[in-house]
């Protein structure tokens, strides 16, 4: 065999797995966004890792849906508590939250390193006099993503809640409205 052919059989599979590597890493780095109809005009909108299979787009979804159950039970309960509060689904916010003339939009998500300026922009204005958004999830947002969120964080538009698991969802939800609907004591 001659060196030339050798270098080149060798070669070629090497830069192969290079570019191979490469693809990944840039996949995993990035995401798309996916949306799930679920009958009627209910539908979720997934944002996950651009290389995400069937079965982890399926595993980001349950978990998302069964969190969102668990905020949808806190809501009835506050209601329960508090007068005149009220609670339904947005648009592409999850839930709107009202008391009197303040207005709290709710997004569940399951991972908030993957949220982006433009949907915190959409879900803020999924209608007319949103105050505030709370985002909800059991990740801590990650410095990246606050940083890039700053000016809306600064004003009180946007504010973050984690959980540590569906336990805590209650309590510290109703902490968060309560902040946000000016219920909250000094």
């Amino acid at each position: 065999m001659e060196p030339i052919s050798l270098l080149v059989g060798i070669g070629i599979p090497l830069v192969a797995a290079g570019l191979n590597r490469l693809v990944e890493r840039f996949r995993r780095d990035h995401t798309k966004e996916i949306v799930v109809r679920l009958g009627g005009d209910r539908s979720e909108i997934l944002t996950v890792a651009a290389n995400a299979d069937a079965a982890q787009i399926i595993s980001a979804l349950q978990t998302e849906l069964n969190i969102e159950e668990h905020v949808r039970s806190a809501l009835e309960d506050f209601a329960s508590r508090t007068q005149d509060f009220a609670q339904r689904a947005g648009k592409d916010v999850d839930f709107v939250a009202q008391l009197g003339d303040k207005k709290v939009a709710i997004e569940v998500k399951n991972r908030v390193d993957r949220i982006t300026v433009d949907q915190i922009n959409r879900y803020l204005a999924d209608e007319p006099g949103i105050n505030q958004l709370l985002v909800l999830s059991i990740q801590a947002p990650p410095p990246a993503i606050l940083k890039g969120m700053q000016d809306l964080a600064k004003d009180g538009r946007v504010a973050f809640v984690q959980v540590r698991d569906v336990d805590s969802i209650k309590p510290e939800l109703f902490g968060a409205l309560e902040r946000a609907l000016g219920l909250a004591h000094a």
